[in-house]
């Protein structure tokens, strides 16, 4: 297996959901220059993805990329896929939240502006916890270094 795709359900984009998982500029882990890069871990191995999407937010199709030489074993191949739907949202049904949205008028601009968008959800526990600590310091969302002190 060295790529496969997804079908998320609509609306679906893949540019907004990226966007809300990197949470800032300076991720170095969640890459985006079109595509979206990153390292996941499966079967004990690091590989690299690259997913892009194509059709419409209505037609969504993502192309996943898996990089690096070799081959994957079926359990390497389930173990990236599972990764990559939880990790962009991709089984995440937010249709009750859009008929909610829609019927307030205070909501529904926020609505329509970041329609596609899916909840992202980390790996795992470990990079979570990570996560929510390079980002909770005004500091580090600078770039600056945290203080030790």
């Amino acid at each position: 297996m060295s790529s496969f795709d997804l079908r998320p359900g609509a609306p679906y984009r893949l540019d907004l959901t990226v966007w809300a998982l990197r949470r800032r500029g300076l991720n170095r882990i969640d890459r985006w220059d079109g595509a979206y890069r990153r390292g996941l871990r499966a079967g004990g191995a690091v590989l690299g993805i690259r997913v892009r999407q194509s059709g419409s937010s209505r037609d969504p199709v993502l192309h996943v990329e898996v990089l690096g030489p070799g081959r994957r074993g079926p359990d390497q191949a389930s173990e990236l896929r599972s990764q990559v739907i939880r990790l962009l949202g991709v089984d995440v049904d937010l249709a009750p939240f859009y008929e909610l949205a829609d019927a307030d008028p205070r909501t529904r601009p926020l609505e329509e502006r970041f329609l596609g968008v899916r909840p992202p959800r980390f790996p795992g526990l470990f990079e979570a916890l990570v996560n929510a600590v390079a980002n909770s310091s005004s500091r580090s969302r600078s770039g600056s270094p945290c203080s030790t002190a």
